[in-house]
């Protein structure tokens, strides 16, 4: 008996459950609202990860210009699209950001990318995750300009 629920759960684990309509209406409805925070219009479909002034790039420039200053900012942007994700994350995966109404024409990396973005968002909204980065901000803005 032990032997099946074992292979049971483990079937389940490494099974994926595709997100379903409503699911995604609320993927599609958190990623608006993160976007037009940072001032991202006609978001969808999903753009290439590093498509110039649509996804990741306004992000970063708030915090080349701001620094330090931009990042409860950022926060707060990450903290309100993850809770909004909250009751949907367990369907999202890489091939998530596949699926229609998310789906373009991205390049084989840009789910992964999306879904690491998400994951690290996640993480960074987080006390723990927000107070290492503070913690750190300037030592590693140091290593990512020192070419």
């Amino acid at each position: 008996m032990f032997r099946l629920l074992f292979v049971y759960f483990t079937f389940i684990a490494a099974t994926s459950a595709e997100c379903n309509e409503a699911q995604m209406n609320t993927i599609v409805k958190c990623y608006t609202d993160f976007n037009t925070a940072y001032g991202v219009k006609d978001f969808l479909p999903f753009p290439n990860y590093l498509e110039v002034k649509r996804f990741h790039l306004p992000r970063t420039n708030m915090l080349v210009e701001d620094g330090i200053a931009a990042k409860p900012t950022v926060m707060k942007y990450g903290a309100a699209l993850t809770e909004c994700l909250a009751p949907v994350a367990a369907c999202i995966e890489d091939s998530t950001y596949y699926q229609a109404p998310l789906s373009c024409n991205q390049t084989a990396d840009d789910g992964h990318s999306y879904n690491q973005d998400r994951l690290i968002t996640s993480y960074e909204s987080t006390e723990p995750g927000y107070s290492l980065q503070m913690r750190h901000y300037y030592c590693i803005d140091h290593f990512k300009n020192d070419d």
